[in-house]
Formats: structure tokens, sequence, C-alpha cells
């Protein structure tokens, strides 16, 4: 097609006057091929960019870029990176071999060494070569803006040592042979060198595999984004309980892309306010559980959202069990249900009145994570029983919903709405569903599930 001739000049100009001079000598038999792929790759999405979508970056895909001449060949692992709302992007690419050199090239800001516009090796370099070849995109709202989490970090009273110590806790990939995941040994080596910025740190962080480590992160140390940055009482301190903070009811935009992520929802009933509740509180919770929400939090997998205005006891309940073992957030429906008389002598159920105070249990007792035998045991408290039974219909009728679909063994999320302070019950958020693209109000079904 012509505007793709039109578009190689162009790139293929803009790509001259960025790359500057050669990069330093490779040390691998294998560099070179990985140097001309990245600056292939370089040309290609500028080329989708200009042609394909109106000057940003943000919906790139490894497919979309094989129309312009790169597709991922050999050894090589690349992994792209969008940011700045679109704006702008980042890529690394290293061959999967021992003593291979990996390299960058950023369009707009520094990076791993990198100054924008250049492929040049990267400093430091990763602490492990790539586990396979391939490729992959990180699209922009898909994960942590580790620009602003830098700003947020370096204006509070956080050190990267801190922030390498943390991350110890942090669930991520062993590539490298160490029983200290990858992340931690990148931000360990991107935290020595000479040149080291907050921003290279993340940035080493997220390509050693530090997705959910860099949410978890942002939530222990940032929050709600209403304080200065500090580090949680664990850190440096190895006698203190790991003790997460509370679970913010807000979470900063900049950061964690909150108002795109609500305003793509499909919810008549809610505010956009109300929309954004809902994501954030499944960020939040996903992220306690080691969970990559920026990905997960779609409605891919169904999600129950017990509300404060119908179901307020139950749905305290249910939040202080997932903030005791945030591993309950993910549920599996069991159908027959696991059976309730062993609740009938339990010493936790012995303020339950029939008909006026039930003895509740989570995880649901229609999950297999509840039941008599489950492991770690199900939470009980008495509570209202009219709340209890209705919250138990309204699950029934959201695993019913053709568009949750819920059958037998099915995973679903279980995220308890946050009480919205200064609001009176009747205006707190009621019970929802969340399927696909599509939030809604949960209808009571005519039985207990």
């Amino acid at each position: 097609m012509r505007r793709h001739t039109l578009g190689a000049a162009i790139a293929a100009a803009a790509l001259a006057l960025g790359m500057g001079a050669s990069p330093a000598q490779a040390a691998s038999p294998y560099d070179s091929a990985t140097q001309s792929s990245l600056r292939n790759l370089v040309s290609a999405v500028q080329w989708w960019s200009a042609f394909d979508n109106n000057d940003r970056f943000e919906g790139l895909t490894v497919p979309a870029l094989a129309g312009w001449g790169w597709q991922p060949t050999g050894t090589t692992y690349t992994e792209i990176v969008i940011e700045g709302d679109g704006e702008s992007w980042r890529a690394t690419a290293q061959d999967t071999h021992a003593g291979s050199t990996e390299y960058t090239y950023t369009s707009t800001a520094a990076v791993n060494g990198v100054t924008p516009g250049s492929v040049r090796a990267s400093s430091p370099q990763p602490a492990a070569v790539p586990a396979a070849p391939g490729a992959s995109v990180i699209d922009v709202g898909l994960a942590i803006d580790i620009d602003a989490l830098a700003t947020a970090l370096m204006s509070g009273a956080v050190t990267t040592q801190m922030v390498c110590e943390a991350a110890v806790v942090y669930p991520g990939t062993h590539t490298a042979g160490s029983s200290v995941p990858d992340h931690v040994l990148a931000c360990e080596s991107a935290a020595a060198a000479s040149n080291a910025t907050w921003r290279s740190v993340l940035a080493a962080m997220l390509k050693a595999g530090g997705r959910v480590a860099l949410q978890q992160l942002a939530l222990d140390f940032v929050g709600a984004g209403t304080e200065p940055a500090s580090p949680p009482e664990w850190v440096g301190n190895p006698e203190a309980p790991r003790t997460p903070p509370p679970v913010p009811t807000g979470l900063p935009n900049n950061i964690w892309r909150v108002v795109p992520k609500a305003d793509r929802l499909t919810a008549p009933e809610l505010t956009p306010e109300e929309k954004q509740v809902v994501v954030t509180q499944c960020l939040a919770l996903a992220a306690r559980a080691g969970i990559d929400g920026m990905q997960r939090c779609n409605g891919d997998t169904p999600i129950f959202l017990s509300g404060r205005s119908d179901t307020p006891e139950p749905t305290q309940h249910d939040f202080e069990a997932i903030r005791a073992n945030p591993m309950w957030l993910v549920l599996n429906r069991q159908q027959p249900p696991n059976d309730r008389a062993w609740l009938q002598n339990h010493p936790s159920c012995a303020g339950r009145v029939r008909d006026v105070r039930d003895c509740d249990e989570f995880p649901f007792a229609s999950t297999k994570q509840g039941g008599e035998r489950a492991e770690p045991p199900v939470s009980l408290r008495v509570l209202d029983a009219s709340q209890n039974r209705s919250q138990g219909r309204k699950l029934l009728s959201f695993f019913q919903d053709p568009r949750c679909n819920v059958g037998a063994g099915d995973e679903f999320w279980a995220v308890p709405l946050p009480e919205r302070p200064g609001l009176p019950r009747a205006e707190q958020l009621p019970t929802l569903g969340w399927c696909d693209d599509d939030v809604v109000v949960v209808p009571e079904g005519s039985a207990e599930p």
C-alpha cells in the first residue's frame, strides 16, 4: 500500500535522526540480531502509530506490527510498554542465550540509562536472561504507571533500599534460579547503578516480572495518595508483624488509571464516581491477594460485589474475612452447596436466634472454599437473618445470570463493596454483578444457594 511506503520513509528518517552513534560493542554473538530487531521494531511501531492509530500507541498488539514489517524472531524476547496515556512507549529486547545483552529504546523519557530516540545497551543490565523468546505488550491502563509511582515515592520518605526490601515479600517469577524473586534482584541491581533513578529502578522491576509487585508496592507505600508516601511499619523491622495497611477507599488515578477503567464499564444504574468505587475496590483487593488486578479487574471472571445498601452486615463480614485472608477473593462455586448442619452447635454461632439472627459463613457455603472441612477454616459471625438470607438469594441470582453463568466448579470473585463515609445506608451501593464490561444491580432469586 502507498501509505506503508510513505510511512516507511517518514519513520526511517526519524529513526536516522534519533539513533545517534552505534550501540556499545556486543558481548554476545546474538546481540547484533537483537539490536537489529529492536531498530526494526521502532520503525514498525512508528508506522503503525502514524497511519493506523492517529499518532498514539495505546491498543498496540504484536500481530498488528506484522503488517508493518516486524514480528518476533529467533531466540529474542521483546517487551513493549505503552506509557503516558498512550502518547509514549519504550521497549527492551534481549536474547535468551547466556551472556547476551539487553537493549532498550524509549520514545520520550530516559530509562535503563538510555536517552530517548536511541537503541542502547541497558544500564544496569538485568540479573537474568529471559526465560523464553517471544514478545509482549503492556498497554497503558494495564500496568501501574511507573512515572507517577516514581514521583510519589520520590516525594515521600522512601528510599530505593526500602522498596527492594519490601519487594522480597511480593510474589514474582524466579527465572534467575534464586529463591529471591526476579524483580527483587532487578531492584537491587538497578538501585546500585551509578545512574540510578526511581524510574530506572521501577522499570527494571516491571521488566523482571514485577507487575503485581508494583501494584502491591503502590498499595503499601502510597495507598490512597492523600498522605506522602511512606514505608509500611514492617519494612526495616523484621520483628514487626507484616500487617498490611487498611484497604483504601480511593486510589490515585495517575498511578492506577482508575478513571479510564471505570469509563469503560457499562453501568447505567451507577454514576461515574460509583463506577470508580467498584474499580478501586477490585484493584485494591486483587493487589492484596497478589493478583494482577490491572488486567483481571475487567469482568472476564464474574465478580460478585456484595453491597452496603441492601446487605451491610454480611458485606462487612465478607470484607473483614477477605482482609484477614486475601486469597478468599477468588472462589469456586460448589454445587450442591456444602451442608450447613455443622453450624448448629458451633461456639461461634452461639448467638443465633431463629429467623432473627443467623450464623453467617464466609467463604459462602456454595463455594469449594466453604464448608465444615474448609482449609483455612471459614469465618463465622452471627448477624441479621434477613440480610444474610437476602445475600444468599442474590448470590444465587448472580450465579444464574446468563451474562455471568457461574456453573459448578467455575471461578468467580467476591469483592465486598466499601462503606462510603458520610452517606446513609440508602445511598450506599447495592449488591452488584460485574460480568464482562457490564455492571448491574443483582436482584434476589427465589431461594438461597
